[in-house]
């Protein structure tokens, strides 16, 4: 009888590794939509998503690793309708124009980006787990 507890014992560890496992591994992961924009302007500042950003001549490197660069503007941040930015930074991923960055402070002036933002780009969705893709 010993060896029959055992063999359930193992069958019922076995069963419960098999469960975590496709639990974890193999069932569909909850689903998450990003929103698209109603004015999606297809990249930044008159440049396409995709674009190669070296020997542009308005912007300067600011930082470089393997597979990732960052740009500055020459001549400093864009203009956000009434919102004064400290830096906005443009980056590329294995040399492709990806994403912007904006660095500011302060809850009035992330009010006045995101009424700009609006204002340009439409609305945001803001149904929680929504994110916004250009």
């Amino acid at each position: 009888m010993p060896d029959r507890r055992l063999l359930h014992a193992r069958l019922a560890a076995f069963a419960l590794a098999a469960g975590l496992v496709y639990a974890i591994v193999l069932a569909p992961a909850p689903s998450v939509h990003a929103v698209g924009m109603a004015n999606d302007p297809k990249g930044f500042n008159n440049i396409p998503w995709g674009t190669a950003l070296d020997g542009r001549p308005e912007l300067t490197l600011a930082n470089s690793a393997p597979h990732i660069k960052e740009y500055d503007l020459k001549a400093g941040p864009l203009p956000l309708g009434e919102a004064k930015v400290d830096r906005m930074r443009l980056l590329t991923f294995d040399g492709k124009f990806a994403r912007v960055t904006i660095r500011y402070r302060g809850k009035n002036v992330h009010d006045q980006v995101l009424a700009y933002l609006q204002a340009q780009y439409g609305s945001i969705d803001r149904t929680p787990g929504q994110t916004m893709r250009g």
